[in-house]
């Protein structure tokens, strides 16, 4: 990982730690939500999901090779 993603997790890492317990309970039931629309999403449009997949695969692979190259 490059210096500025490790400063970026640390970060996000001490906005979490920083949470009170109530917020963090609010936090994992709207993650476990979306993980089930997400489920939900996937098994009605398999082939639709494996299409959006390989679309962001693309695009985020583009990304880091441009950055790579400068």
């Amino acid at each position: 990982m490059s210096e500025q993603q490790h400063t970026s997790v640390d970060s996000t890492l001490g906005s979490l730690s920083g949470m009170k317990p109530e917020d963090l309970e609010e936090l994992e039931k709207s993650l476990k939500e979306a993980k089930e629309k997400s489920s939900e999403f996937i098994r009605a449009y398999p082939l639709t999901s494996l299409a959006i997949g390989v679309g962001l695969g693309f695009v985020f692979a583009r990304l880091f090779l441009i950055n790579r190259k400068s």
